[in-house]
C-alpha cells in the first residue's frame, strides 16, 4: 500500500480538491516585499550566503563565507517579510521551499520568492505530491516571475487555480516595512 496513492484516491473519492486546499492555505510574501529585498540582495535572499546544512554539519557554523542553515533562518525570513515577527503572530505553519534541493543553494535557501508557508498538517503534501509541487513552483513565477537561474520556468499545471482560488498575499504592514529596512540598511 501506497500512502500516496490512498490519500490521492480518498481525495478524489471524496472530492476533496488538495490542489485548492493548498492553495487557500498557502502564505507567500507579497511581491512587491520580494522585488524590495531583490533590488538589494541576489535573488532576494532575506539572510544572502546561506544554506541548509547537510549531514554531518552543524547550524551556525561556516562552510567558507556561508553559513549553515537547519532552516531556522529561512522560517525567521518568510515570517518577518510577511508579519515582521517570527512567530508571535504565526503558528502551526511550516515554511517550504519551492523548488527541490534549492534549500542546499545559498542563492535560494531565504529567497522570498523560494518559500511558502503551509499549515503543519499540509506542508506534507509537497514533500511527497508532485502535483503540489508543480502547483507552487507555478506559483511562485506567476508572483514573483522567479525561479532558480538554473532551472527551466515551470509549465502552468492543469489544476492551477484561478487567482480567486489563492489566499491573498498580506500587504506589507508598517512593522514589516521597517523590518525591511533594518534587513537592507543594517
Amino acid at each position: 500500500m501506497n500512502g500516496t496513492d490512498l490519500l490521492a484516491q480518498v481525495s478524489h473519492d471524496l472530492g476533496i480538491d488538495l490542489s485548492a486546499l493548498v492553495a487557500r492555505c498557502a502564505i507567500w510574501a507579497d511581491p512587491g516585499v520580494f522585488h524590495q529585498v531583490a533590488r538589494a540582495t541576489p535573488h532576494g535572499a532575506w539572510y544572502p550566503n546561506t544554506r541548509r546544512i547537510r549531514p554531518g554539519e552543524r547550524r551556525g557554523t561556516m562552510d567558507g563565507d556561508v553559513r549553515l542553515d537547519d532552516n531556522t533562518l529561512a522560517n525567521i525570513a518568510i515570517k518577518q517579510a510577511v508579519f515582521a515577527r517570527a512567530n508571535r503572530d504565526c503558528k502551526g505553519f511550516h515554511v517550504c521551499h519551492v523548488w527541490p534541493s534549492t534549500c542546499y543553494d545559498p542563492r535560494y535557501h531565504t529567497s522570498l520568492a523560494n518559500l511558502v508557508l503551509l499549515p503543519a498538517a499540509l506542508a506534507g503534501l509537497y514533500d511527497h505530491d508532485t502535483g503540489i509541487a508543480a502547483l507552487l513552483q507555478f506559483r511562485a513565477y506567476d508572483l514573483f516571475n522567479w525561479h532558480p537561474l538554473d532551472l527551466p520556468g515551470p509549465a502552468c499545471p492543469p489544476n492551477y487555480p484561478p487567482p480567486s482560488g489563492w489566499a491573498p498575499t498580506v500587504p506589507p504592514s508598517p512593522a514589516v516595512v521597517a523590518r525591511i529596512r533594518k534587513r537592507l540598511i543594517g
